[in-house]
């Protein structure tokens, strides 16, 4: 899958299939982000993460050693998309806050009966 900022001409968010071509958009992102949010677990609902500020040369070290801590667990081989979103909005500029999302067909189907109601009203 092409990254979502080739759609675009513009911007650093990126979708891939593979956990390298994460690593390679994080890379590109400018050391101007405001910061980025890196996932510390796998949970489908509630999971937590940390935020991690571009403060020296090290942030990109930073987050790849979080994502491969939170990548050693047996549930992650059902990861199968990695994103890389901006909190603003559509492409991503470089003063933007960031996230990471790791998403799974598990987390889909949840997602879809969280909006179908089947778990009851959010109220």
């Amino acid at each position: 899958m092409k990254p979502l900022n080739e759609f675009l001409n513009e911007g650093f968010e990126s979708e891939s299939k593979s956990f390298k071509d994460l690593l390679k958009a994080i890379k590109k992102l400018p050391d101007t982000i405001s910061s980025i949010s890196v996932p510390v677990d796998l949970k489908t609902f509630a999971s937590q993460s940390i935020k991690i500020e571009p403060i020296d040369k090290n942030w990109r070290k930073e987050v790849e050693k979080t994502l491969k801590e939170t990548l050693k667990g047996k549930d992650a081989k059902a990861i199968d998309t990695f994103l890389l979103k901006s909190y603003f909005g559509r492409g991503g500029k470089a003063t933007d806050s960031y996230y990471i999302k790791l998403d799974s067909q598990e987390s889909r189907d949840f997602a879809n009966a969280m909006n179908k109601g089947k778990f009851g009203s959010l109220d």
